[in-house]
């Protein structure tokens, strides 16, 4: 089953979700990205059990198959092959995955799916429309004062809460306390919230 995507639509997710896998000895799986094809559609999946992305783009396929392969082998053949290959060709042969552009191919040594964790869905949350600037400058502006340590992970994470027409970001290691006041547009609604530090570095 060969299933055909674009290479700049696949560096995009790609790059998008290997940020969020991470090298694990215990879970072996956490480094991996899990690739799935359904419906002529190519999903990437990938999580570090704190935080878990999932990224779609159009695939041209005549099968089905799902397969978890490790991100870093992954980013680095697809980062490195130029944008004028156009079409990337993969193909799921005997456990391992075959990757060919016009120039260059690789075939990667896969790991059991079964393994890889379920990434819930949030199905009663409310959602909120914020611009990319206040959600950057707020968190920059102190995480430096966050724990580095997971042991406690309320002070490990940033506390962000509507305040009239301010949205407060604050975050504290017990020792020292960094609070930033963003405006915000009149009218955004935001529920409080307490949000692991390493989610937002990743």
């Amino acid at each position: 089953m060969i299933t055909e995507v674009h290479l700049s639509q696949l560096k995009r997710i790609i790059s998008l979700s290997e940020r969020v896998a991470q090298r694990n000895s215990a879970l072996p799986v956490l480094s991996c990205l899990l690739l799935e094809i359904k419906k002529n559609t190519l999903t990437v999946k990938a999580t570090n059990l704190d935080v878990g992305i999932e990224a779609s783009i159009s695939a041209k396929s005549d099968g089905e198959w799902s397969v978890a392969a490790p991100s870093h082998t992954i980013s680095s053949f697809v980062s490195q092959l130029n944008d004028q290959d156009g079409v990337v060709k993969m193909e799921l042969v005997s456990g391992n995955l075959h990757v060919t552009s016009k120039r260059s191919k690789v075939t990667i040594k896969t790991v059991s799916q079964e393994d890889f964790p379920s990434i819930p869905r949030v199905s009663d949350g409310k959602k909120t429309s914020l611009s990319s600037e206040v959600l950057v400058k707020g968190l920059k502006s102190v995480w430096y004062s966050a724990s580095v340590s997971s042991v406690k992970p309320e002070l490990s994470s940033v506390y962000i809460y509507k305040n009239t027409e301010n949205l407060v970001f604050a975050a504290t290691d017990s020792f020292r306390l960094a609070e930033k006041k963003v405006k915000v547009p009149s009218g955004t609604v935001f529920e409080d919230i307490l949000s692991r530090l390493k989610i937002f570095r990743t």
